[in-house]
């Protein structure tokens, strides 16, 4: 049975302003298949110990976006989530002292922009876990002292998360995201995907003729 996406964390200023952080842990999924799937896919070594899939076939991800599509429906949007219109499916490989750099996901493809983004964790080193860090980049965010003092955030700007084999993450595309330094003797290796959504909102419907 797929889990529910559950808001484990919020930057807000007020509700109006409120950036959610959704997760799920996916007790459905063979990660070691996906590992094992993995061997046949080609990665990029442009960012250095960061890899990158250059090539992502179907077969490699499917089982994960079954659970993602499922679990996105859980998600109280308002209005409700009619279906996912595009998706860019990547696998990142961290090696030891590798780590991304601090970005947002609110890029273009095509002329198609992307509303969320879902991270899952295949395989997650057991020693000296490299966590992932979240900012709100809207400077109205650093109005709410009260939430950062409450969440024991030194510096007002950064959230922290350890991630878990078989944890998924969605947050808001324009929510910037980095994996920190990995110092552990083991690689993490995470699926990320940036999707665009349809709601009922998105729907017009067809204008009325008088005859």
């Amino acid at each position: 049975m797929t889990n529910n996406l559950k808001i484990t964390h919020k930057f807000e200023k007020n509700e109006f302003w409120a950036t959610p952080i959704w997760k799920a842990d996916f007790d459905n999924i063979d990660n070691i298949e996906i590992e094992d799937h993995l061997k046949e896919v080609k990665f990029s070594e442009h960012r250095g110990l960061l890899l990158e899939s250059t090539d992502t076939p179907i077969v490699s991800y499917s089982s994960i976006m079954k659970e993602a599509i499922l679990s996105f429906y859980s998600i109280d949007f308002d209005p409700f989530l009619i279906k996912i219109k595009d998706f860019k499916p990547k696998f990142y490989i961290c090696k030891p002292n590798g780590c991304s750099s601090l970005e947002h996901n609110c890029m273009n493809d095509h002329g198609q922009e992307h509303d969320v983004c879902f991270m899952y964790f295949i395989k997650v080193p057991k020693e000296k876990i490299p966590t992932v860090s979240f900012r709100d980049p809207r400077s109205l965010i650093l109005a709410n002292s009260f939430f950062y003092k409450k969440n024991n955030l030194n510096n007002g700007m950064d959230l922290e998360f350890e991630p878990s084999e078989g944890t998924a993450l969605v947050f808001p595309s324009y929510l910037q995201s980095k994996i920190n330094v990995n110092l552990s003797n083991e690689d993490l290796i995470y699926f990320k995907s940036d999707m665009s959504l349809v709601t009922a909102g998105d729907i017009t419907e067809p204008p009325e003729f008088n005859e």
